[in-house]
């Protein structure tokens, strides 16, 4: 099929690795890169060369790229990372070809070259006062985004969405060529043409970029260690993984405090490059395009709100998607997971609209699908941003009493790791309903007032796949009514409410094996008050977390064996966790601070690491402060990207002050350096597990193309370190593991030829009357020894697959979903060559 956007095309390059695909994208934005690039580079071959490094960045990086969000916003900010890089380059090492000697030089070139810079100048100084700074460090002095807030004294979310903005008006303003006219137009269209044919040569024989470095699946997978780990500790990882900017890597320059971002099917990220821009729609659009509005002032930026309209609609066929609730939220909200947050039903052409919207970068959250993206909002703008959901799984299911009839007008909630349970579906007059695009491995429970919840039943599935289920509702007896107040007697209005069956506390429902009883989640009034008539003849316990997380959250047990019950939840006086982060005696800024509670002064199961959760991020004078933390045995960590870089444990009382100030020098350094044949994978990370404490999540330092990394540590026991590739769940490549003692200091991995993925296993899936087998999971595994390698694909329409590359050893290859797959066949793989496994019958 041909795709209908460039959205699209490069999506299903992605997925497919089609040059076609790759060739339909070049040709929708080439011309737009090398506007751009002409005013970022010194001479049209310059720029030619600053497109062809873009999309090799691109075909290395697919990984990265996000479903939905707009390719050429993507690209500007490859390419203007590959013009600083350039230029740094440069500046460190003159190219010997521009020195002048006895050849005349190219007095055009150099003319038009100081045109061009002139005009860029020229247009930087016609923008508005508050972008003119940074656009100026960005692209006359090459320096990074939290470089440039450290700089201007300016949040590095309000300097990126200052780039994105700055770079889309500089865009606008420039005129489309310069010196050389016609002439330049002819050059460079020919340039295009020999890149085009270059790019898709080297399409035709790159491996998939590998993008994700966490997911929850592929934290499983990476060590045995894990599994013992504490769940939410996971998933607040992955959260912050996923969602928290991390600084560029330039090209053959990887910054090793730098985490890689998780591709899991939807997930978002604001490229710092340029920021996200706003997408500019086109007329055949649900929402039709604003016209250009005139370069804010100053006034306009910093004082203005925005709106924001977002639309959504599905990947296959563009229908727009009704009765979807959005939620538009901060970073720093969205990544915790203790944080509920405040859906917005979209109209029946797929829309919300958000007025009076804050200038700063948001996470966009759609209800059952989870993060689609970012978006930077600048003051006075009006903004529209569409996404494509991907089609996940369609639940068809029934809702019933406790005798099997059906429950009209039944609401259907989906719960996931959040201290909310949007609706998804509403049962019809027979009790049935219909839920799309959940994402797997979520739960459903139905609920109806005069009712206790139905339990949870996880979603099992894949993507495109419809299930059946059946959801029982028990009838409800008591009513559970009370009131919130801080530690000053103050009702707290707005408060997220737990109830949840003393007995069900013990297993977070969403990984239980058994559906599970989940909690009833409310939220009070402007009084503080709620009440909830779904509780049956039971113990209970009340949670209340306030909305403002300086206030520790407060519970109480409930008894409704007897009678209806009233309770009041009043909070403690706050505990205070602060201090301060530095090296060498200067600040380190942007690091993140996270309570979590260990034991409470109360039995409230894993709910305890639900509202008792806190974390901030370091101000630039590397101090930090968080308080409202549940009392009790409290384990403080701080984490440079995915690497923890420093951790304590106390004992707290209710209004007590922590101070803890950390100091980077403090711990013992480890260099971890990698030699191997040939190049190394940009992707290339190190896990580094301290094993003297096997529950504790691993250290994570991407040790990238140049092969060198410098980890803190953060104990004084022995560490375990695992070189991979990361990319996505559940693939994974272990290539070598280590031992190493406190007394070195330095470790070198050689690998081999045969410990590098370098080959690929093909075949072909049919049934029992050789006829093939489509759209099926393959999965190869390697079996025995201590490196996990597992890489999966989904069979063509005639049956055939390709996985790969692998390392060599001993591989089991696998058909059906993950959890619920059949062993369809065994190789070895080595070194010396691909291997095909020819058909390979699939049993029912």
């Amino acid at each position: 099929m041909f795709p209908r956007t460039t959205e699209m095309a490069f999506a299903r390059f992605k997925a497919k690795g089609e040059a076609q695909a790759l060739a339909i994208v070049f040709d929708r934005t080439a011309s737009e890169l090398l506007k751009v690039a002409r005013h970022l580079s010194a001479s049209p071959d310059d720029a030619e060369d600053l497109v062809q490094a873009t999309f090799l960045t691109a075909i290395e990086s697919k990984g990265s790229y996000e479903r939905g969000r707009p390719v050429l916003p993507w690209l500007l900010g490859i390419l203007a990372n590959q013009a600083r890089a350039h230029r740094r380059s440069a500046r460190r090492q003159p190219d010997p070809t521009r020195v002048r000697g006895d050849v005349v030089a190219d007095v055009h070139a150099e003319v038009s070259g100081h045109e061009l810079r002139r005009e860029l100048a020229t247009a930087i100084d016609r923008l508005p006062e508050a972008y003119r700074a940074v656009m100026r460090l960005w692209l006359e002095h090459g320096l990074e985004a939290h470089e440039i807030a450290t700089t201007l004294e300016r949040p590095s979310g309000t300097v990126r969405s200052q780039i994105s903005r700055g770079l889309d008006m500089l865009r606008q303003a420039l005129p489309a060529s310069l010196a050389g006219g016609a002439a330049v137009a002819v050059a460079t269209g020919q340039g295009l043409a020999a890149i085009r044919s270059h790019l898709l040569r080297e399409c035709a024989g790159t491996s998939s970029g590998i993008a994700s470095a966490l997911a929850i699946g592929g934290l499983f997978v990476l060590h045995q260690k894990l599994l013992s780990a504490g769940v939410v500790l996971a998933i607040a990882l992955v959260s912050w993984y996923v969602i928290v900017p991390s600084e560029p890597a330039e090209p053959q320059s990887v910054d090793t405090n730098t985490a890689a971002v998780a591709d899991s099917g939807g997930v978002g990220r604001l490229d710092p490059a340029v920021g996200e821009q706003p997408a500019r729609r086109q007329p055949a659009d649900p929402v039709a395009a604003p016209a250009a509005a005139a370069a804010p002032t100053t006034s306009d930026v910093i004082d203005a709100t925005a709106s924001l309209v977002v639309h959504l609609c599905t990947v296959s066929d563009d229908a727009p998607l009704s009765g979807y609730g959005v939620a538009l939220r901060l970073p720093e909200d969205a990544e915790n997971i203790a944080i509920a947050p405040k859906f917005t039903m979209t109209d029946a052409l797929g829309n919300v609209r958000f007025d009076d919207v804050e200038p700063n970068p948001y996470v966009i959250e759609v209800d059952r699908v989870g993060f689609v993206g970012q978006v930077a909002v600048v003051g006075g703008e009006s903004i529209e941003r569409r996404f494509e959901i991907s089609e996940a799984v369609t639940v068809e299911g029934l809702v019933v009493d406790a005798s099997g009839q059906p429950v009209p007008g039944a609401d259907v909630m989906m719960q996931a790791e959040r201290l909310a349970s949007p609706r998804v579906a509403v049962t019809d007059a027979l009790g049935r309903f219909t839920a799309r695009h959940i994402r797997p491995m979520c739960s459903l429970l139905a609920r109806k007032s005069g009712y206790s919840p139905s339990p949870l039943w996880v979603v099992k599935g894949e993507s495109g796949q419809r299930v059946q289920m059946e959801l029982q509702l028990a009838t409800a007896a008591r009513r559970i009514s009370g009131q919130v107040f801080d530690d000053r007697g103050q009702a707290i209005g707005g408060a997220a409410v737990a109830v949840i069956d003393a007995e069900s506390r013990k297993i977070m429902p969403v990984y239980a094996e058994k559906p599970q009883v989940p909690p009833i989640w409310l939220r009070s009034d402007r009084e503080g008050r709620f009440s909830t008539d779904e509780v049956g003849a039971s113990r209970y316990i009340v949670i209340a977390r306030a909305p403002k997380l300086d206030t520790t959250p407060s519970w109480a047990d409930v008894d409704t064996r007897v009678n209806d019950a009233f309770v009041e939840l009043r909070s403690s006086k706050s505990i205070v966790i602060e201090g301060s982060v530095q090296r060498s005696g200067q600040p380190v800024s942007q690091v993140r601070i996270s309570v979590w509670p260990q034991e409470s002064t109360a039995d409230l199961g894993y709910l305890m690491n639900l509202v008792g959760m806190r974390q901030c991020m370091t101000d630039a004078d590397g101090a930090f402060r968080i308080a409202g933390v549940l009392p009790g045995e409290l384990a403080i960590q701080a984490w440079r990207g995915a690497n923890m870089i420093g951790d304590i444990r106390r004992s707290v009382a209710a209004g007590e002050t922590v101070r803890w100030d950390l100091d980077l020098d403090g711990g013992n350094a480890l260099e971890i350096r990698v030699t191997a044949p040939g190049k190394l994978s940009p992707h290339l990370m190190a896990l580094i597990y301290d094993t003297t404490k096997p529950n504790s999540a691993p250290g994570m330092e991407r040790i990238g193309l140049k092969g060198s990394v410098r980890h803190q540590r953060r104990g004084t026991g022995p560490v375990d370190i695992v070189l991979c590739l990361l990319q996505g769940v559940p693939n994974v490549i272990q290539l070598a593991r280590r031992e190493v003692p406190p007394s070195v200091s330095k470790t070198h991995f050689e690998l081999g030829a045969e410990d590098l993925p370098t080959r690929m296993l093909r075949g072909r899936l049919v049934d029992a009357t050789l006829a093939p087998v489509a759209g099926q999971t393959v999965r190869a595994r390697r079996v025995g020894g201590q490196l996990v390698v597992v890489l999966q694909t989904t069979s063509e329409a005639d049956g055939s697959f390709e996985i790969g590359p692998l390392p060599g050893g001993n591989y089991s290859v696998e058909a059906g979903a993950l959890g619920d797959s059949k062993q369809v066949g065994r190789r070895v793989v080595s070194s010396a060559r691909d291997e095909d496994l020819g058909n390979l019958t699939v049993p029912k």
